[in-house]
């Protein structure tokens, strides 16, 4: 049968005693030979946790060494964290797209109040350009429908557009005296050229 040697050499400098951390082992076999240094050889075999952790958690051995060495509870202990709340990153997707601001604290949004996520369907031009108008003012666009109305003279008049819908819808005699100024373009022309006779 094959014989196997263990030696124990210590490696003792001064007066004083060998200590663990300075041990060698040096195994001898009839196949060859090794030696097993291990400086730290207590912390190896004394915190198998932590040897666990570094085999087990791959994801945690690679890039995130300081929860690899003290944090080990996160890992473990804390399985709520990744697992039980999959609802924020799972039910509100829609939320996770464009507004990272809704997505951690008003949630409430986005649930209870439906006629704020028709509000985001519907009214593409409010998404696009007028995120004012989305966060706050819903009431705007759906009570106000003169105010979407107005929204049709987004080609020329943006300042029209904001605040003064009773320039567009109430005072139809002040468009109609845009049209009677060129009756008196006409006129002044016709009377600078009689002058001028």
């Amino acid at each position: 049968m094959p014989g196997v040697l263990l030696c124990i050499i210590c490696h003792n400098n001064s007066s004083q005693p060998a200590v663990a951390k300075n041990l060698s082992f040096v195994i001898v076999s009839r196949s060859g030979s090794g030696t097993f240094c291990r400086s730290q050889w207590e912390l190896s075999e004394g915190h198998r946790e932590l040897r666990d952790l570094s085999d087990g958690h791959g994801e945690l051995s690679e890039g995130h060494g300081e929860l690899r060495e003290g944090h080990g509870e996160l890992s473990e202990g804390h399985g709520e964290l990744s697992e039980g709340h999959g609802e924020l990153s799972e039910g509100h997707g829609e939320l996770s797209e464009g507004h990272g601001e809704l997505r951690e604290g008003h949630g409430e949004l986005s649930e209870g109040h439906g006629e704020l996520r028709d509000l985001s369907e519907g009214h593409g031009e409010l998404r696009e350009g007028h995120g004012e108008l989305r966060d706050g003012h819903g009431e705007l666009s759906e009570g106000h429908g003169e105010l979407r109305d107005l929204c049709d003279l987004s080609e020329g008049h943006g300042e029209l557009r904001e605040g003064h819908g009773e320039l567009s819808e109430g005072h139809g005699e002040l468009r109609e005296l845009s049209g009677g100024h060129k009756v008196l373009y006409r006129g002044c022309s016709l009377h600078l050229l009689l002058v001028y006779l």
